[in-house]
């Protein structure tokens, strides 16, 4: 292999609402999900299949992971997994633990399960530890838990109400600048690790233009954080959305002439504090987009019937009216 790393797509799933008010509700309905058709009732192609499971302690769930597609090229067989529960000490990246809210993490070298409070919840490998997803909050019968998958990159959009959402990306979500796999990416051409909007607060009306917010990564304990994995290691490089683009001129919403909204590449550097990414260069975040004031929880797509062909995903600040928003590419 070399790069560039193949272009990923996203499925949307079929929206899910917890049935109960806490955390094993919330847990339950990312489990409950279809990942074997879309939206649309159509079949998942096998390259965006990920296998679910979960772990449950006297019938209660406590944790929900997820093994790649079969044939996936990430020969690092991650993992990822999310996880809850009114007590536990599990290892954690910034955070502390948040009792009975939801949090995400990312295994690569990954075995069998293990424990999710374990240091190594999948035996083996590397493990990144645990960040919160959201607020207790969320937890709620009135959430909406909306799942994309693609081929090498789980994203979760939780919403609450149409202005509190909830986003956290995990996967092989960096491709590195430079052929290098001793330190520059992983054996597989890859970098893995998260962006997830934490327990603070909800997503920011203003975080593209806005330096501390989704996609910057903070040392603070409730708030958004964003890593990789340093290639080779078990250590973890703070990083985000380079310093370049925290301004409104530099991820405003352009169109192109025909009034289409581009989409913006997010490159991603290396933190030096909370909230400014000016380091080192890492890579780009595959298949997400700066897009502009654009209503958030839709799609996109042309055509109709039959030959309807989805584009990409929104995901936003709010679902009921354009604000600041992010796009993924759709599987069509």
């Amino acid at each position: 292999m070399s790069l560039p790393n193949p272009t990923l797509t996203f499925y949307r799933l079929a929206d899910v609402t917890p049935a109960s008010s806490n955390i094993q509700g919330l847990l339950d309905a990312i489990h409950g999900a279809d990942y074997t058709t879309d939206y649309r009732a159509r079949t998942l192609a096998s390259t965006h299949q990920w296998t679910k499971a979960r772990y449950q302690n006297a019938g209660t769930t406590e944790a929900v992971y997820f093994a790649a597609p079969s044939g996936t090229p990430m020969t690092l067989t991650p993992k990822i997994i999310f996880a809850g529960a009114a007590a536990g000490s599990p290892t954690m990246y910034v955070d502390t633990i948040l009792a009975s809210a939801l949090h995400v993490g990312i295994n690569k070298n990954s075995g069998a399960f293990n424990a999710w409070t374990a240091a190594l919840p999948f035996t083996s490998g590397q493990f990144s530890g645990f960040t919160r997803v959201g607020p207790t909050a969320i937890n709620s019968t009135a959430t909406t838990v909306r799942i994309y998958v693609s081929e090498e990159i789980i994203i979760l959009d939780i919403w609450s109400s149409p202005t509190a959402h909830y986003p956290v990306i995990v996967g092989a979500i960096v491709e590195a600048h430079t052929q290098d796999t001793s330190s520059a990416m992983e054996t597989d051409e890859r970098l893995y690790g998260a962006v997830t909007q934490g327990s603070g607060g909800a997503l920011s009306s203003a975080f593209l233009s806005t330096a501390n917010t989704f996609f910057d990564h903070s040392t603070s304990n409730n708030a958004q954080h964003a890593y990789i994995f340093q290639p080779n290691t078990s250590s973890i490089y703070a990083c985000g959305r380079d310093v370049l683009l925290q301004t409104a001129a530099a991820v405003g919403g352009e169109v192109d002439p025909t009034n289409a909204h581009i989409g913006r590449a997010i490159t991603f550097a290396r933190s030096n504090a909370t909230g400014n990414q000016g380091g080192a260069a890492l890579g780009r975040l595959r298949e997400v987009y700066f897009l502009g004031a654009v209503q958030g929880a839709q799609t996109r797509y042309s055509g109709s019937g039959g030959s309807r062909a989805d584009l990409f995903h929104v995901i936003g600040t709010n679902s009921g009216a354009a604000d600041d928003a992010f796009a993924i590419k759709a599987y069509p």
